[in-house]
């Protein structure tokens, strides 16, 4: 009975969990920066926008809560707010739905929200191809209810959104579908966080280099040489059209205040052990006993494909936030889910069974 139900059962639970999550919201730091950059898309200017964003969390708010976005936002430099224009796609989203009758506060964590319960309907369109329904209704929700895609949900910021569309990317990649549709989620990625290029950009390497033969989306070196490119241009085009200035990055405070490199990089030494990229780690550790760690195995490949993005990052800027990259290491994790379903398969149709 229950393999018959379980995508309904799998659809209850993941409405109930999000429906708590939209209980529980973050409020997080960059709440006031989207609330003032939607303010500002609707109205054309930055005039009077700061105060027009503080008598919105005025209103909104209660009254301790209120006054530390409100501080954050009276007392931020006038660059800080480039650092959120570059997510053009997610500004436009809070915008929409502030239109359709959310209040500002409301409106950016509801793409949030609609984008973790889509982020489940993802992964058991996927999974259910290779796990079964029951399988699938354990791995989807293991997913869904770890640490870091729990928290995709409750932030007002573009994660959510990011983790969707880079999510769906991967899988279509994975399972042999058109360039042309995994390569356009690529760059509306990049509409909705600029520096998901360098994730992608590692992808597109690891394609080029594929060591399975056969692989659909295997490249060669003409097309990886002008996905790369392709990428790098809708990356400067974001740049020059959604933040006011260019060069914004050259701000000496970001990505860390000069001479914060070294402390930033000991600090992310100790988050990590903790996190659940560790977990993943150990799992590959263990689950590769059996199998072997060679570079030139499917899920292997994956798994340190998922490592490299996670070196560069921390190279480009040793700061660990494990939402930037949850939609690598749910592809991860699900892959060696897929590679055990797929070697249980092989064993029991295997004619040597019960000799």
């Amino acid at each position: 009975m229950f393999s018959r139900n379980a995508l309904l059962f799998y659809i209850l639970v993941l409405s109930l969990t999000t429906f708590y999550l939209s209980r529980f919201p973050g409020h997080n730091g960059d709440m006031p920066f989207y609330i003032a950059l939607a303010i500002e898309k609707d109205q054309g200017s930055m005039e009077g926008v700061v105060d027009r964003t503080k008598e919105v969390l005025r209103q909104e708010l209660p009254p301790a809560e209120y006054q530390d976005h409100a501080d954050r936002i009276s007392n931020a430099d006038p660059l800080l707010f480039e650092r959120y224009r570059i997510k053009p796609l997610y500004i436009l989203l809070v915008l929409a739905f502030h239109k359709l009758g959310f209040s500002y506060i409301h409106a950016t964590l509801a793409p949030s929200l609609l984008c973790y319960f889509l982020i489940g309907l993802s992964i058991w369109q996927v999974a259910v191809k290779r796990l079964g329904p029951v399988k699938t209704f354990l791995a989807g929700m293991t997913c869904m209810l770890i640490f870091p895609t729990l928290l995709l949900a409750r932030l007002s910021s573009p994660d959510s959104l990011s983790c969707f569309i880079l999510l769906n990317a991967v899988f279509l990649i994975y399972n042999g579908r058109s360039k042309i549709l995994w390569y356009s989620l690529f760059m509306l990625a990049i509409c909705t966080r600029l520096d998901n290029v360098v994730a992608e950009l590692i992808f597109l390497f690891a394609l080029w280099q594929w060591p399975v033969e056969g692989f659909t989306n295997k490249l060669d070196t003409k097309k990886y040489i002008i996905l790369s490119l392709g990428l790098i241009a809708v990356s400067l085009l974001v740049n020059l059209t959604a933040p006011h200035q260019f060069f914004w990055f050259k701000d000496p405070n970001f990505p860390n205040p000069q001479g914060q490199y070294l402390k930033s990089a000991g600090l992310y030494f100790y988050v990590i052990p903790g996190s659940f990229f560790m977990y993943l780690f150990v799992l590959f550790i263990f689950s590769g006993l059996s199998r072997g760690y060679n570079w030139k195995q499917e899920v292997n490949y994956i798994f340190y494909t998922v490592c490299m993005v996670v070196l560069v990052r921390f190279l480009l800027y040793p700061f660990y936030e494990e939402r930037y990259m949850t939609p690598y290491l749910l592809f991860s994790l699900l892959t060696i889910s897929f590679y055990y379903a797929d070697l249980g398969k092989s064993l029991k149709t295997s004619p040597f069974q019960g000799v």
